[in-house]
């Protein structure tokens, strides 16, 4: 968290921790369940424009697609709805960037 560049406030902290606590899965917040983005890149970190705007819109994506999914509960069609995209190009970025769901849903005929 120290290493984050905190572009907002105070309000922006506070809203990181709450965010954290709502949707931590364990009795302790982990460093995913903080979700911080990392700012952009240094302005003279080495790499082509091209190589650091793909960085950022994959951090970005990323970003995203995590927040939609916890957002709704890991239910890919409410997610990408809400995302405005149809089921299969979300479930695609989810593929893209190695992101799995886990497995949380009952066996049919069980619930």
């Amino acid at each position: 968290m120290a290493a984050y560049r905190w572009p907002g406030n105070v309000r922006e902290l506070e809203n990181v921790l709450i965010r954290a606590l709502v949707l931590s899965q364990g009795a302790e917040i982990q460093v995913e369940d903080l979700a911080l983005q990392p700012g952009p890149p240094e302005p003279f970190k080495d790499g082509s424009f091209r190589a650091l705007k793909a960085q950022v819109i994959r951090d970005f994506e990323l970003g995203y697609l995590q927040t939609m999914l916890n957002r709704h509960g890991g239910n890919i069609t409410r997610a990408a709805h809400a995302a405005g995209k149809n089921r299969r190009a979300f479930w695609e970025l989810l593929r893209k960037h190695g992101i799995s769901l886990p497995q949380t849903r009952c066996p049919a005929g069980t619930a």
